[in-house]
């Protein structure tokens, strides 16, 4: 017999166990995008800043990318739609 018959409810997911386990990351800014700042490992130069920047920024739907050298952090906006 599950859990669920022995209790009569299914207990509710928490949001950070839902089924995307990037959801706890992404913010929505109320504007119609959506943010989310990330670890990226070796950036050590300006070449690297640019080369990730490019790239992201190619990205269909990517409003505003950053990126970081000192704290290693890339700085995403986006629209989800």
């Amino acid at each position: 017999m599950s859990l669920a018959a022995t209790q009569g409810a299914v207990p509710e997911v928490p949001a950070h166990k839902t089924r995307d386990p990037h959801a706890a990351f992404v913010i929505d800014n109320g504007d119609g995008t959506s943010s989310l700042r990330a670890f990226v490992r070796n950036i050590v130069c300006a070449a690297c800043i640019q080369r990730v920047e490019k790239v992201l920024s190619r990205t269909p739907g990517v409003a505003d990318v950053r990126v970081n050298m000192t704290t290693h952090r890339v700085s995403l906006r986006w629209n989800p739609d």
